[in-house]
């Protein structure tokens, strides 16, 4: 089994990698663009969590010895069925089949050093308006525990014993498993489905292969449906483009859909004597070179953090309330590379831009990075599709040529709906 220490690099590694604007501590970005691997499956039945209707399809694992042969034919017929026979599948049918789940429970594995997989096991509830996920908890087989409770983010380190405290919301799904997820990746680029059979089972099955460019590099998907339920039943997500080689980052073979959950199974029970840490504010050294442009932000000059922070804020969200990209790309420079087609998907789509004018709070953390102090603003926001909710911000401080100025890198966690 990995070692916690190598599970937790790769935790970091993972989640920094996935769609959401950087924060500066961030144990845990986004579950929610990890999707699905080709797996064998087989129907199994589950007992029903007490409130909450199931629907299970649990992935065999099939000797590659003994199948050869099937798994060579089942290649070959996802790519001609399709030529012959129309399809009882597309994808509206699976995002008709997900709109009635409120959580899921997943089972699978993230690769280890040297291509050794840690398994993990996740339990995720949707927010009230299933744009993302609210409660999560996410339990590796090697002992490390990660969960959201409220506002907050914690993970239980077993060989330090030690349980480490964010006060942001640094793991979930930014875009929730179900119909607005698997809309945004069946209109990815070089998007393909192909139909076939599973062997093993015979049931139908149709598999999705995309491409999704995120906010710092592509990544591959595969997603396997059963064509009788409609449903994702498998998952895996590669970080390259196209080709689908090498260890995946993230293999789901077991999924099960719940109506909703109760509140017992986001409860985790730490040990009593686990030493507690809060986890500072920083940005790492080697993300703060886009930062450091002097034609990004704005002067400080003659204004406490408080005043900075609350006039930077208050203009990124105007910028983005306007559409205006090249004021986006200079009051937050994290983004200055981003494509177009990129700006309008992450922050310009109804349900992120603001509706009205954003109420800044006061500033309710502090820290410090190479470059000088670091503030978290809470920001509240009714968008545009008529959801509230409320972002940490982060900005950051600089003195550049002995004048005093400001950026936005990006958010601390993820947003939070308010209900």
């Amino acid at each position: 089994m990995s070692d916690p220490r190598d599970t937790e690099r790769l935790l970091n590694a993972y989640f920094a990698s996935l769609p959401t604007p950087d924060g500066a501590d961030m144990d845990g970005k986004i579950l929610a663009d990890a999707l699905v691997t080709m797996q064998k499956i087989k129907n199994q039945s589950a007992a029903p969590v007490s409130g909450g209707t199931w629907r299970i399809i649990m992935t065999s694992r099939i000797s590659k010895l003994a199948f050869a042969s099937l798994v060579v034919a089942a290649a070959l017929f996802f790519t001609f069925f399709d030529g012959f026979t129309k399809p009882a599948w597309a994808l509206t049918d699976a995002v008709e089949a997900l709109r009635g789940f409120g959580a899921v429970h997943l089972i699978g594995a993230i690769p280890g050093k040297d291509g050794v997989e840690t398994g993990v096991e996740m339990w995720m509830r949707a927010n009230k308006s299933r744009t993302s996920s609210k409660d999560m908890v996410v339990r590796y087989t090697n002992g490390i525990v990660l969960w959201v409770q409220g506002e907050s983010t914690y993970t239980y380190m077993p060989e330090s014993n030690t349980i480490r405290h964010v006060n942001a919301i640094t793991a979930g799904a930014v875009h929730w498993l179900g119909p607005a997820m698997l809309e945004k990746l069946g209109k990815a680029k070089n998007s393909q489905v192909f139909y076939g059979t599973d062997p093993a089972t015979g049931r139908r099955q149709a598999t999705l292969l995309c491409v999704y460019f995120n906010m710092l590099r592509p990544q591959s998907y595969s997603i396997t449906f059963d064509v009788e339920t409609k449903l994702p039943i498998a998952m895996t997500v590669w970080y390259n483009q196209q080709d689908r080689r090498g260890n995946p980052s993230l293999r789901i073979w077991q999924i099960t859909y719940y109506d909703d959950l109760p509140d017992s199974v986001f409860v985790v029970e730490s040990p009593k004597d686990a030493h507690q840490v809060e986890k500072e504010l920083t940005i790492p050294e080697s993300k703060l070179a886009p930062l450091t442009d002097p034609r990004s932000g704005i002067s400080a000059e003659g204004l406490d953090l408080e005043q900075a922070s609350h006039r930077v804020l208050t203009q990124l969200y105007q910028a983005i309330q306007d559409g205006n990209l090249g004021e986006i790309r200079r009051l937050c420079p994290t983004v200055a590379d981003w494509t177009d087609e990129m700006i309008n998907t992450f922050l310009l789509a109804p349900e992120q831009r603001p509706a009205q004018p954003v109420e800044i709070r006061p500033i309710c953390k502090q820290g410090q990075s190479k470059l000088g102090p670091l503030v978290v603003v809470p920001c509240l926001i009714k968008t545009q599709s008529g959801t509230v909710r409320e972002d940490k911000m982060i900005v950051q401080f600089r003195t550049i040529d002995g004048k005093s100025s400001c950026v936005v890198p990006g958010p601390y966690g993820l947003p939070r709906e308010i209900e």
